[in-house]
């Protein structure tokens, strides 16, 4: 059916973190949080290498008014590269079957990303990123 994969999602552009930094993907839903209606949205947040790869992934219900991040850290990745490649993904939505019944997709709408990258010591910021771009939408998996 046309809903098997119906998650939609926005991606960053490619980052680099070098030894002794970290990434962080932060995301804020913003939707206001109404007692009589409550909702959340079901979020997946990833991190990514250059072919695509996932590095890193946690998901989560966001409800109103509250955020979830994910870090990687340069001595997560594979290899001993001094430097590497990454891009943050965040897919929202669901995927194989029926939402949740506290998930409205509207609420996926009120969703706030950002990217940050710091330094794993000082905790200093060195990078924030907001622009997020549309991820296409999702093609429906190939039949084996």
């Amino acid at each position: 059916s046309s809903d098997l994969y119906a998650q939609s999602g926005l991606s960053f552009p490619m980052i680099g973190i070098a030894t002794g930094q970290a990434a962080r993907l932060n995301v804020v839903n913003l939707a206001s949080n109404n007692p009589m209606n409550p909702s959340s949205c079901s979020v997946e947040l990833q991190f990514l290498d250059t072919s695509g790869k996932q590095i890193k992934q946690n998901s989560a219900q966001i409800p109103a008014g509250q955020a979830l991040s994910l870090e990687l850290r340069h001595s997560d990745l594979p290899g001993d590269h001094q430097r590497s490649e990454v891009r943050a993904v965040l897919l929202f939505g669901s995927s194989g079957g029926a939402a949740p019944p506290t998930t409205r997709t509207s609420d996926c709408g009120s969703l706030l990303p950002s990217l940050e990258v710091y330094d794993g010591g000082t905790g200093k910021t060195s990078l924030v990123v907001t622009g997020a771009k549309e991820l296409p939408p999702p093609l429906l998996p190939l039949p084996m």
